[in-house]
């Protein structure tokens, strides 16, 4: 009698224990449910509903973990589509595209033959950026995403002919350049000429015209123009040594 107390004591018991398990696996809870079944196997080494709580318990974990990576990877593959979709080719959305890309492959989601199409395509990103960053003239940006774009799929030809356009797209910029600032020059001269000429500073305006004849020998300004600049000075301060009474002053200028 003593025995069967024991025994139905241990049923009660274990009985029990593995409703409170089952509310928290099925609350999601596995870890506090199996460490409530393990805790009772210890007392109850040989209940089979302890066993069989465990059992439901290893296989809520196993399904949660495949439920979780499923998720994971779907995650993995929307927030990859979507960078795609916006292609900054920033180096914080390279850093975003690698690491989904790694969670795929390490997740067994991308088979060869998808990893080689999806790198060709950011390649291909990456070569219309640096396109469209040369005809814009940033040119070391359009280096930047070749060089990032090789990363992902080095073998294209367009690489090497896009680089030849860059170097002769810079080149010819800076041609521009320097022509325009030489332009500007020349336009300063030509300004300083003019306004030296109004303010009666011959020896200035003459200085500034051998710069300009100097940078521009053939500019139609240092025949047609300032020789008329230069004449109405030296009348000017001839007009006015003769009305000072400086007459020698003003024949001298007059020459």
């Amino acid at each position: 009698p003593d025995n069967s107390i024991v025994i139905e004591g241990r049923s009660i018991l274990a009985s029990r224990i593995v409703s409170q398990s089952t509310a928290l696996r099925q609350a999601g809870d596995t870890a506090r449910a199996m460490s409530l079944t393990e805790m009772a196997l210890e007392l109850l080494p040989a209940s089979r509903k302890l066993e069989a709580e465990r059992r439901a318990i290893t296989l809520a974990e196993t399904r949660a973990r495949e439920a979780q990576q499923k998720q994971l990877l779907a995650n993995a593959r929307d927030g990859l589509n979507s960078l795609l979709a916006d292609p900054r080719l920033t180096s914080a959305w390279n850093s975003d595209v690698r690491e989904q890309i790694a969670t795929l492959q390490s997740g067994g989601a991308l088979s060869a033959d998808e990893l080689a199409q999806l790198n060709n395509r950011i390649a291909r990103q990456y070569l219309t950026g640096a396109q469209t960053s040369r005809q814009n003239s940033r040119f070391s940006e359009a280096r930047s995403l070749v060089e990032s774009g090789r990363n992902f799929n080095s073998e294209l030809p367009e690489w090497q002919t896009e680089l030849n356009k860059i170097e002769t797209a810079q080149q010819a910029f800076q041609i521009a350049a320097a022509e325009a600032a030489e332009q500007a020059r020349i336009d300063g001269l030509k300004q300083s000429l003019r306004a030296q000429a109004s303010a009666y500073e011959v020896r200035a305006a003459k200085a500034t015209l051998a710069s300009l004849a100097e940078a521009a020998p053939n500019d139609p300004f240092i025949s047609d123009v300032a020789p008329g600049l230069l004449a109405g000075s030296y009348l000017k301060l001839a007009l006015d040594a003769f009305d000072a009474g400086r007459y020698t002053n003003a024949r001298e200028v007059a020459r």
